[in-house]
């Protein structure tokens, strides 16, 4: 019985973290997965000490524990396939606005997002009612109509109301090298055949024509064009 109250409450961590990082920008979240890998690592080397079942292996590996993350720069620099490995497969992309940061799932196309500041900050979008999703778009669009047609693409998406108007705008200004290989899943030094075919896999996914929308598709042309021009 304790054993399997002990793998539900794994599971629910586990469920819960990958949640959690679903919604983070690539770079937080690989922060994030080395800080949470060496957690529970530590705690499984501090169970086993307990229990006696720990191998005097376990004691040298625990003690390379703060160098893991060195070590594993230092390969990729000396060993540049591992670098290349690394950066494959291109990572969910992540569009922020002044209110709004949204990570669209590339595999399946499906939009998930949190609320950065005013109304509801902090809150998963998923975890807001229509009504209250559209209380924010209708501030959104007298405040940042960028937002305003993030939270719009959102909306038509998990509510499916494809009714609603197209808009095309992208962005009050140009796009930043930052924010373009965001919105690619793209990582710094990103080559022009990576650029193509992150674009092409994410335009099949979010195209108009394949029930995507406008907005997110003008978002990842502009990024593809921005990052092809530098």
């Amino acid at each position: 019985m304790h054993r399997l109250l002990i793998l539900i409450a794994i599971g629910w961590g586990l469920w819960a973290l990958s949640k959690h990082l679903k919604q983070q920008s690539p770079k937080e979240r690989s922060r994030l997965l080395w800080k949470y890998a060496v957690y529970g690592l530590v705690l499984a080397i501090i169970a086993l000490a307990i229990t006696g079942k720990l191998h005097p292996l376990g004691a040298v590996i625990a003690a390379l524990i703060p160098f893991v993350k060195s070590l594993a720069g230092l390969a990729l620099r000396f060993f540049p396939v591992l670098k290349w490995l690394k950066q494959q497969p291109f990572a969910n992309p992540v569009m922020t606005t002044r209110y709004l940061r949204v990570v669209v799932d590339q595999n399946l196309g499906k939009m998930s997002g949190e609320v950065l500041a005013g109304e509801h900050q902090g809150k998963p979008l998923a975890q807001l009612s229509q009504d209250e999703l559209n209380q924010l778009l209708t501030f959104y669009r007298k405040q940042d109509p960028e937002s305003a047609q993030l939270l719009s693409a959102y909306m038509r998406q998990r509510f499916q109301e494809h009714s609603q108007e197209q808009q095309t705008h992208t962005s009050n200004g140009d796009m930043s090298e930052s924010e373009a290989l965001q919105v690619l899943g793209l990582n710094k030094g990103a080559n022009h055949k990576d650029i193509v075919a992150a674009h092409r896999k994410l335009i099949q996914k979010l195209h108009p024509d394949r029930g995507g929308n406008d907005y997110l598709a003008a978002k990842i042309n502009q990024a593809k064009d921005c990052l092809l021009k530098t």
